[in-house]
């Protein structure tokens, strides 16, 4: 059922949202997963000998924990997944009776409040992190918008470049004024394309020299003025 669902998912693509419905459905779903593997100590943890019960406890005692944590961005089924297997182990230990049952489930039931915590705090934290992503994504967008603005109406040229040193997205208005298209300016490199239009006086060179420094450095800088020899004139 559950693979069932994935492959479903996945030709669907994924959902920015997921509705109250679907949760409850994931839910249940976990319920009847964890049902099915708390059958395996309900059935044979009292009917097999030491050795058996000690391959069993570590078989639910991980699942408990595993199925967990691979629910943990889904908080309702991760809890439930952990209380309806930790339930069915409990009961199976106190069913056979043994020696220290009762320390045994009470260790279970501190086991199993301790994954439950860890899946809340881990679920605050992704649901944290996907908060930070919209806010930084409608932040890009604004910067995006009023530096296309800039661009649109502004008498300056603005222009980005990797760490290789190549022009990024290039904007028409540059393009133009370098005598090119968008496509060409797009991934040349910044030294490669304006070397041919580098000024021949002694301090122009030098302000060009002083800008290659800083960009093989990687330095930041700011209110650096260089020269350009442009088709219409300096």
């Amino acid at each position: 059922m559950g693979f069932a669902g994935w492959i479903r998912g996945q030709r669907r693509g994924a959902k920015p949202t997921a509705s109250r419905r679907a949760l409850r459905r994931a839910a249940g779903q976990a319920a009847l997963l964890a049902a099915t593997w708390a059958a395996l100590p309900l059935g044979h943890f009292g009917a097999t000998d030491e050795q058996g019960q000690f391959f069993i406890g570590m078989v639910t005692t991980g699942m408990i924990c595993a199925g967990g944590f691979a629910l943990s961005t889904v908080p309702l089924a991760a809890t439930v997944w952990v209380l309806v297997l930790s339930l069915g182990f409990g009961a199976a230990l106190l069913l056979d009776g043994g020696h220290g049952a009762l320390g045994k489930a009470a260790l279970l039931i501190c086991y199993s409040a301790t994954v439950v915590r860890s899946v809340m705090v881990n679920a605050r934290s992704f649901g944290a992190r996907l908060e930070a992503e919209a806010r930084s994504d409608r932040q890009n967008e604004v910067i995006g918008l009023l530096l296309r603005d800039f661009e649109d109406h502004a008498s300056d040229l603005l222009w980005q470049v990797d760490l290789a040193g190549r022009f990024v997205q290039p904007s028409t208005r540059l393009a133009t004024a370098l005598s090119s298209t968008p496509d060409q300016v797009d991934g040349a490199s910044v030294m490669a394309l304006l070397r041919t239009r580098f000024p021949t006086q002694p301090g122009a060179r030098r302000q060009w020299a002083q800008l290659r420094l800083l960009l093989r450095r990687r330095a930041t800088f700011r209110d650096r003025v260089v020269s350009l020899c442009m088709p219409a004139g300096q």
